[in-house]
């Protein structure tokens, strides 16, 4: 047997390997199909934190997009429901504790399986983000100064900071910010809630260190 001879009869070897018939794996039967999908909107929401109607509109519009299109036309037989795909995505970022053979074990699907999944899924919610994340436009801004400033009783505090500018620290330490305000903003537009993303910190670790002794970014 000559050198190509073995070559083609080791790359006949692998592709059998790769195509061969998959192992049936043990799994909840239809978990997706009858509880999730059977369940109320109380119940679904429990599950996913978003509301039936809103997951079948995103799964509406992932099935459209053209990557699920693809692979759709590459491997029909094997190409998951696009709502399947979301609701194992949803599933994932909805349970902290959830790992990825949770995920297997209700979907009925593979740990690849599972991680693509979530990638393309992540991909397609992050080319929504212009559509959701918005900076508020001149006269949305000051509706909401006003409304926060009726609500709550508080000032512009922007607009202090600019009052305090004419003090010579505020403008050695601060000028750049005091430009940036005098421009844009006088008031408060709207309250951000804070994130805390566990890390594992560099050397200088106290300086990661919150009041619960967790570290974090």
């Amino acid at each position: 047997m000559d050198g190509s001879e073995s070559d083609d009869s080791e790359f006949e070897e692998i592709m059998e390997r790769l195509f061969k018939e998959r192992i049936p794996s043990h799994a909840i039967t239809n978990y997706y199909e009858l509880t999730v999908q059977g369940s109320t909107k109380i119940e679904f929401v429990r599950h996913f934190r978003i509301t039936p109607q809103l997951f079948w509109n995103l799964s509406k519009r992932y099935e459209n997009t053209a990557a699920y299109q693809r692979m759709l036309k590459f491997n029909p037989k094997r190409t998951l429901p696009a709502d399947k795909i979301i609701a194992v995505f949803l599933w994932f970022a909805a349970h902290e504790g959830c790992c990825y053979r949770d995920l297997c074990d209700h979907f009925h699907v593979s740990l690849s399986t599972v991680h693509w999944c979530i990638i393309r899924s992540v991909a397609f919610v992050s080319n929504m983000s212009a559509e959701v994340i918005r900076w508020p436009s001149p006269t949305k801004m000051q509706e909401e100064a006003a409304f926060r400033e009726g609500r709550r009783r508080i000032p512009g505090i922007f607009g202090r900071l600019y009052a305090l500018s004419s003090r010579s620290s505020f403008q050695e330490n601060y000028a750049g910010y005091c430009i940036f305000v005098n421009e844009l903003y006088f008031e408060i537009t709207g309250c951000v809630d804070g994130t805390k993303i566990e890390i594992d910190p560099p050397q200088n670790k106290d300086d990661y260190i919150d009041r619960k002794g967790s570290e974090f970014f």
